[in-house]
């Protein structure tokens, strides 16, 4: 992956060995989805899926939740997936922060 869109700034074909290593568009690394424009908006998508999923295994699978035991829950199981790299994604512009309340 090439950071970086300058018109003045060559490009380049790197090797490892003989072989040529193939450019890609994102990576990921430590559970962080980067973009080479470094736009979070598919590592956040992804991480407030995942939290919704693992949300909605919670009320499939037990029939009766008081607010007690739903906050245990979103304490254990859910904020840790929402806070894991956070400052890597945080929401900065307004449209990611409208997009990802509801």
């Amino acid at each position: 992956m090439e950071l970086g869109k300058s018109k003045r700034r060559p490009v380049w074909n790197y090797l490892m060995g003989e072989e040529q290593i193939m450019k890609t568009e994102e990576e990921k690394n430590l559970g962080v989805v980067i973009q080479e424009n470094l736009n979070p908006v598919k590592h956040i998508s992804k991480i407030f899926g995942l939290a919704y999923k693992t949300l909605t295994n919670i009320r499939v699978a037990i029939q009766y939740m008081d607010k007690d035991m739903m906050e245990k829950f979103s304490m254990s199981m859910i904020r840790p997936k929402l806070e894991y790299a956070a400052v890597v994604w945080s929401l900065s512009l307004k449209k990611d922060i409208r997009l990802n309340k509801g």
